[in-house]
């Protein structure tokens, strides 16, 4: 009997059977005592994850562009907007890793200096939301979410990192009514001036009801865009609106439209970052073990929130728990963060430890705990996964059911089958999500994962390879489109509905599709640049050396 395929393919057929023997998998290379902490073989799984790792930073430009991006932002929030007290800051995965991961958006968030309530926050999301689609971007608010937030697919074809082109600069102005000639000088002279920065002018002609002007910068021409909403004639004595001002070509347009964003008011995600950016930092290989569990959850599916499962924030609480529970980290500070306005905005590029500096053994077996730990050692019935404690059980928090038996105390709900709480997220649960059937899902994926590391321990590239894009996957039920609908509809309010949630699940996964490509994209341009880079220092190098030669006297050649 032969089996066409490749190994990864072989196991995830396989599975049923590794799922039902556990007792024969243990007898084998599956058992964890088999395989030692000092074993060489952490050592080579540890240098592959970090090969994978390396090509999912995008590099310095990219960050530096999205830095470019969050100060677009806040001139449109600010200026286009009225908020003209609010900050928009970074936060999520691009502060708390310090690089633009490949396959992930980016996060903002708008901070004032008070917090908004839900009626206003869902208000301010929605008329964020107005001003991004009128500025050419494709943004979609979701004002009634528990978090309101404004999602925004990218619109340039570039890839971030790489080349702006010249239309970038450049933005277009429509007038309410055609302009004089006059007019048109004052209008030339205002964009020109030192506040705009405007260089080269095109008009439609002979009407005069448009103009693209090309500027100095990037910033510049956001500056105009989000500042310019009327023009006003001295002389003449009148004020002409400029209802339309957007760039010339939102497929070549500025930093921020190269990139696909969220944009909330939540500000207690940015105390998160900063708090999650400093436990990273105490332990040189975290980076490289939380982008590599993260890749790993996407392929096995677990990091899937639109179907019930996990968020992908999740994934950083439960490696923070992992380290602290193995004594690894201590247990993050919360009190000692600061404030929202007192934050910065955003922070520096920070590449991942060199793999020299990194102790490979330590990542290689740390990976393979973490899946054996969340599937065999975590008690998903009372422990709450916590990244501020140590030992925090549902009862501290109020999330456990109380059984009959226990009369002492009364019953108090909900109950929750998988715990995870934020620092800082009060009586929220981040895996609220998940039913029965999802923490059953989790626990098997965590278990396949595990039995595969020591299977094919002895291939360690293709056990990284595998892990990250054809992770062995356990059986789960169909979703049911139609859960929560109530009864009594009609066949065609039935099907309608489900139709409209098969179309959501369909845009989710083609917004993760997309952002997957873009982020591939532009780590294999950065890790082009990069070997450009390495070689032309080589060939001047080399030519410094040979010119030094060629001048030496001949005596002493």
């Amino acid at each position: 009997m032969y089996f066409v395929g490749n190994r990864a393919q072989l196991f995830n057929v396989c599975r049923g059977f590794a799922v039902c023997q556990p007792a024969l998998r243990c007898q084998g290379r599956g058992c964890s005592s088999t395989v030692p902490r000092d074993n060489p073989m952490w050592a080579s799984f540890g240098k592959s994850i970090m090969k994978v790792t390396r090509y999912c930073d995008t590099g310095k430009d990219a960050y530096d562009e999205c830095i470019q991006a969050r100060g677009q932002l806040e001139k449109i929030v600010r200026q286009s907007a009225g908020f003209s007290q609010m900050r928009v800051c970074m936060f999520g995965g691009v502060v708390s890793m310090g690089i633009v991961e490949a396959g992930a958006d980016v996060d903002f968030v708008a901070v004032g200096d008070v917090e908004p309530t839900p009626p206003e926050a869902a208000d301010i999301i929605s008329r964020l939301s107005r001003e991004l689609r009128r500025h050419g971007l494709r943004a979609h608010g979701i004002p009634k979410a528990r978090v309101p937030v404004v999602k925004v697919d990218r619109v340039s074809n570039a890839v971030p990192g790489s080349p702006l082109h010249t239309l970038s600069q450049s933005c277009v102005f429509q007038f309410a009514r055609p302009l004089s000639s006059v007019e048109q000088s004052c209008v030339e002279s205002l964009l020109s001036s030192a506040a705009y920065c405007a260089s080269r002018f095109e008009w439609n002609q002979p009407l005069r009801t448009s103009v693209a002007a090309q500027f100095r910068s990037t910033n510049d021409a956001v500056h105009a865009m989000t500042s310019l909403k009327r023009v006003s004639f001295g002389q003449l004595d009148e004020t002409v609106e400029i209802p339309l001002r957007l760039p010339q070509d939102p497929a070549y347009g500025p930093e921020l439209y190269r990139y696909p964003f969220d944009l909330c008011l939540q500000s207690t995600g940015l105390q998160h970052t900063h708090l999650f950016r400093l436990a990273f930092n105490q332990v040189p290989w975290a980076r490289h073990l939380l982008i590599f569990l993260k890749k790993w959850s996407r392929s096995c599916g677990i990091v899937n929130s639109f179907e019930g499962l996990l968020p992908s924030y999740a994934m950083s609480l439960m490696v923070l728990h992992l380290l602290i529970s193995q004594g690894l980290l201590e247990p993050v500070a919360w009190h000692d963060i600061a404030e929202p306005p007192c934050l910065p905005t955003h922070v520096t590029y920070e590449p991942l430890i060199a793999e020299e500096k990194v102790d490979a053994a330590l990542l290689g077996f740390m990976t393979w705990k973490f899946f054996h730990y969340f599937s065999s050692e975590f008690d998903y019935e009372h422990q709450v996964v916590a990244p501020h404690a140590k030992n925090l059980s549902k009862r501290q928090v109020g999330w456990q059911t109380v059984g009959p038996l226990d009369v002492s105390v009364a019953c108090k709900p909900p109950y929750y089958h998988f715990a995870l709480k934020d620092p800082l997220g009060g009586p929220e649960n981040i895996g609220r999500n998940l039913d029965s059937a999802a923490v059953s899902y989790v626990k098997a994926a965590n278990q396949l994962a595990a039995t595969f590391v020591i299977d094919e321990c002895d291939d360690p590239a293709f056990l990284a390879h595998a892990l990250t894009n054809e992770a062995p996957k356990p059986p789960r039920h169909q979703l049911n489109e139609l859960e929560g609908v109530p009864a009594g509809l009609s066949d065609e309010e039935t099907s309608s509905i489900k139709a409209h949630r098969l179309l959501q699940r369909a845009a989710f996964h083609r917004r993760k599709e997309s952002l997957a490509t873009v982020g591939e994209q532009a780590a294999r341009h950065n890790e082009r640049s990069k070997t450009a880079q390495d070689l032309t220092k080589a060939i001047v190098q080399w030519i410094r050396g040979s010119k030094q030669i060629s001048l030496l006297p001949k005596s002493r050649m």
